[in-house]
């Protein structure tokens, strides 16, 4: 539908206009992956949840929750459907990882670069990245942070990370939508207590592999 919501969200994060996304709980007892939800009209924005209730907008968005202490991964496999959104819960000090043309993981705020790394290099697509080789990824973390819950120099080379808020205090919002096989163009917004901003892109940089 032309001025449908899942359109409107589209539309704000290409031309990076000001559009609230909120997410029920109840989205992260689903796994990652394709989710069937109800989109509802809100002042300025959305609510996304799985209650058809006061006449929602049914869709299908790519899901990836969040759970505490832990990282969720959505894998490369799930996303194909070209123009789908994809979500995330919100980041209250958690840490997005995403490789183009590869996984999309959830970092829980608590969990430190020496565990998440660890786990995450048992994944195949960070197993088929050769040390002294380049990747595309993107990695958003919460400014003010000790460093040893982001700082990822001891094994990538690059462009610095993407930062939410400031002084260890915000909350940010990721999105996406689907551009091909494997690929999800990503964007962001910040929300502080004075309000939220516009949505603008969580771009992708070259990270030379150390070890």
């Amino acid at each position: 539908m032309p001025n449908s919501l899942e359109t409107q969200i589209r539309q704000a994060m290409k031309t990076g206009s000001a559009f609230t996304v909120e997410f029920d709980q109840s989205l992260n007892q689903k796994s990652p992956g394709t989710l069937s939800v109800f989109l509802h009209s809100m002042n300025g924005g959305v609510r996304i949840d799985l209650d058809s209730g006061n006449h929602g907008e049914p869709a299908k968005v790519l899901w990836l929750p969040w759970k505490q202490g832990e990282l969720q991964t959505l894998q490369p496999g799930s996303i194909s459907t070209r123009d789908m959104l994809f979500f995330t819960y919100y980041l209250s000090g958690c840490k997005v990882f995403a490789g183009r043309s590869g996984p999309i993981w959830h970092i829980d705020a608590p969990v430190d670069v020496a565990q998440f790394w660890r786990r995450m290099t048992s994944d195949e697509w960070m197993e088929d990245w050769a040390t002294g080789t380049d990747r595309a990824v993107a990695y958003l973390h919460r400014a003010g942070q000790r460093e040893n819950l982001w700082k990822l120099s001891e094994y990538l080379e690059g462009p610095a990370p993407s930062t939410y808020g400031s002084g260890d205090l915000g909350q940010a919002v990721v999105g996406g939508i689907v551009s091909g096989p494997q690929q999800v163009d990503l964007y962001r917004y910040a929300t502080t207590s004075s309000g939220s901003s516009p949505w603008s892109p969580l771009t992708y940089g070259d990270q030379r592999r150390k070890k």
